[in-house]
């Protein structure tokens, strides 16, 4: 009996902590937040990938 009142209890907090998605819950934002900084690395990182690939494929092509 104990362990089913602790896994209620349980099951309480992580409602109460992640509540359905579609009214602004800290989920969401905390999610939004992730996806900003993952498009701020993409746009910040891209120039450099670029530059190392056409280095990778210029000696590439050097080597017969």
């Amino acid at each position: 009996m104990k362990n089913r009142k602790i896994g209620k209890i349980g099951k309480i907090g992580t409602a109460t902590i992640y509540p359905p998605e579609a009214d602004g819950s800290p989920f969401q934002n905390f999610k939004n937040q992730a996806l900003n900084q993952l498009s701020w690395l993409k746009i910040t990182l891209t120039p450099f990938l670029i530059v190392f690939y056409k280095n990778l494929l210029q000696k590439a092509n050097k080597k017969p």
